[in-house]
């Protein structure tokens, strides 16, 4: 029991650590695991209550029926980004997790699923390799044989642990872009890393001349233009009836 609970802290450890590995890497910033690690470590407490609440919500999710299970599972897919990079904690990672996911469920499910089926295909042709190979080798003793299958799992977590990593950040962002707009220079202001040179905030437009544009669309009830300077463009185009530019000063 001890074995396996310290497994587990070892892989949650290890998938947030490789998250900060990735964040740093999709930004153009060379990733050190040794800052990752460091980073994690600094917020172990958040990411154990955060998972232990997901546990303590899909339990009797799953119990009830697989289908809720299911769906929350999905709902709270990118909790441990969320806690990452926008700082937020328990229960309010779980509810930004919920929104983000609202209304693009199937394809976060898709992601999701797709995911984790392609790791488990991973560790159990890896493990199957290994078993094989002891099976058949008659002179393998017992002791090689629980150390091919300790390798043999390690090497699986080496491939697998970063690629769920990597498939939960890419859909984090992705959920934020697609409905919040979000760009790389916030990620990396929330997460503590300089942008790479060329990658900034979109240019913010020039503003309008003062009452040639409404403050908003569909303009206020009652709103006009305001009358145009001597010699300015119309408000709008096509001009309103009747407009003509003012003669310019001195004639």
């Amino acid at each position: 029991m001890r074995l396996s609970f310290r497994a587990k802290l070892n892989a949650i450890v290890a998938t947030a650590a490789c998250f900060k590995a990735v964040a740093d890497a999709y930004l153009g910033k060379r990733p050190s695991w040794r800052n990752s690690l460091a980073y994690v470590l600094r917020r172990l407490h958040s990411v154990l209550w955060v998972v232990t609440l997901i546990v303590l919500i899909l339990i009797p999710a799953f119990l009830a029926c697989v289908v809720p299970g299911v769906w929350l599972g999905v709902a709270y897919s990118v909790a441990i980004p969320v806690l990452f990079t926008e700082g937020a904690r328990g229960f309010k990672s779980l509810r930004r997790s919920y929104r983000l996911v609202r209304g693009r469920w199937w394809p976060t499910f898709a992601v999701v699923a797709l995911g984790y089926l392609l790791t488990a295909i991973v560790g159990g042709a890896l493990s199957a390799v290994v078993g094989g190979a002891t099976s058949f080798d008659t002179s393998t003793s017992s002791a090689t044989a629980v150390a091919a299958n300790i390798a043999a799992s390690v090497v699986s977590d080496l491939l697998t642990i970063p690629f769920i990593a990597a498939f939960l950040v890419v859909l984090y962002v992705d959920l934020r872009v697609r409905k919040e707009a979000f760009d790389l220079q916030l990620l990396a202001q929330q997460i503590g890393v300089e942008p790479p040179e060329g990658i900034g905030p979109a240019p913010e437009p020039e503003p309008a001349a003062a009452g040639a544009q409404p403050p908003f669309w569909p303009p206020p009830p009652g709103w006009k233009p305001s009358p145009p300077a001597a010699g300015a463009q119309p408000p709008f185009w096509p001009p309103p009836p009747g407009w003509k530019p003012s003669p310019p000063e001195g004639e």
